[in-house]
């Protein structure tokens, strides 16, 4: 057994050894099979987004110092220079004491800086009347808000989420590099743990381990891989270590990691070449 197998370490001198580990081999992926997985390189964003200045709401793009001002009591009138498609963008220029119905997603027209709801508005067959009044960039989307051409959006060593993924998918990037998943061997140890299919009788215990252990690998981007019970056999846990060891990324032990007789994991690992960097 190793000299310091019962010295502890504190947990930011555990971190600092994995930063020692090798990091897995990269592959590009499909967009639909990256959630979970860690990206390879800084993403420099290929496009704007938005492309353009867009609104957030149903209403009319205006230029918000028409509305200095308005008010329920005190409503501003704008005269209607007509509707904005929700897919093109508009040629005409807005001018002042002008304003154009526009819908969600609509690319505001030149002049305007902002977009009064419907909601405060009435329409007065070719006048607008206004009652409220809005300062510049209200509810609007602005051009390069989420994302700027050339400009990193997504750090090397992201994980990929839900929201990530969403970004990936408006930049219209469809293939990324990713770290591999890594493969993970998962072996529990001790003569009186039967699977979970078994009744155990006094002094046995379901192997509740290796479920668990693999359900937060699958949840931490890896695939794990049952190695099913070893016994508190040296031979045979050293055999199926070495085993484990040489087709798989990592390979996770339950059990046999104390120091009384029947705890043999430490041996087993130093049998095979490794070394204990950390214990409790």
């Amino acid at each position: 057994m190793a000299h310091d197998f019962l010295t502890l370490l504190s947990r930011d001198e555990f971190q600092a050894l994995l930063t020692d580990f090798p990091l897995m081999k990269t592959e590009t992926v499909p967009l639909e099979g990256v959630r979970g997985r860690v990206l390879t390189e800084e993403l420099l964003a290929p496009e704007d987004l938005p492309q353009a200045t867009r609104s957030c709401m149903d209403g009319y793009a205006v230029n918000a110092r028409d509305l200095f001002g308005a008010s329920e009591s005190n409503p501003s009138y704008l005269e209607l220079a007509g509707d904005i498609p929700v897919d093109h963008a508009p040629e005409q220029i807005l001018e002042r004491g002008h304003c154009m119905a526009i819908p969600t997603g609509g690319t505001l027209p030149q002049g305007a800086d902002a977009v009064v709801m419907v909601e405060h508005t009435l329409d007065m067959e070719g006048n607008i009347e206004i009652r409220k009044s809005i300062a510049p960039g209200d509810n609007v989307m602005l051009q390069g808000e989420d994302a700027t051409t050339g400009v990193a959006c997504l750090a090397a060593g992201t994980r990929l989420r839900t929201q990530e993924i969403g970004l990936l998918a408006a930049l219209g990037v469809s293939r990324v590099g990713v770290r591999s998943a890594p493969r993970v061997a998962i072996l529990s140890t001790g003569d009186e743990l039967v699977p979970i299919e078994s009744r155990p009788w006094p002094g046995q215990v379901r192997d509740v381990n290796s479920h668990t252990v693999a359900c937060l690998v699958r949840e931490a981007g890896g695939l794990p891989m049952s190695l099913g019970i070893s016994p508190d056999d040296l031979d045979g846990l050293t055999r199926t270590l070495a085993e484990g060891v040489g087709q798989f990324d990592v390979v996770l032990v339950s059990g046999g990691s104390s120091a009384g007789v029947r705890d043999l994991s430490v041996e087993a690992i130093e049998r095979i070449g490794g070394e204990v960097l950390a214990h409790g």
